[in-house]
């Protein structure tokens, strides 16, 4: 393998990564507040929900910028691979889509978060 082709599967299996992670930290969230609030008083029900929207609006900085990096690896594949099923694939993929996903799913989850602990 060429030292660009390491190059890019690093790059890309690193933004894997930080996709996944973030996908880990949100599902943990998802049931963890809602844990955590039915367990404390109604009066860290705030205190709670500030904590957890700090680490969604985190998760979402993230998730949007790790995104738009798969964005433009998609559209940097190495000339080795250009012509695979993969690459074709790859290229094909509806970011913006996965973006809105992803700013969707976080402001759901902290206004149904502010819906349980308020």
């Amino acid at each position: 393998m060429s030292e660009k082709m390491v190059w890019y599967t690093s790059i890309l299996r690193d933004q894997v990564h930080f996709t996944t992670r973030s996908a880990m930290v949100l599902a943990i969230l998802g049931v963890g507040v809602p844990i955590a609030g039915a367990l404390s008083d109604e009066s860290a029900g705030l205190g709670i929900l500030i904590a957890s929207v700090s680490i969604s609006i985190f998760v979402l900085s993230v998730l949007t910028a790790t995104v738009t990096r798969l964005k433009f690896i998609s559209k940097s594949i190495p000339e080795e691979v250009k012509g695979t099923p993969f690459s074709e694939w790859f290229q094909s993929q509806p970011w913006s889509l996965m973006m809105g996903i992803s700013v969707f799913v976080v402001i759901g989850l902290n206004v149904g978060f502010s819906l349980i602990l308020l």
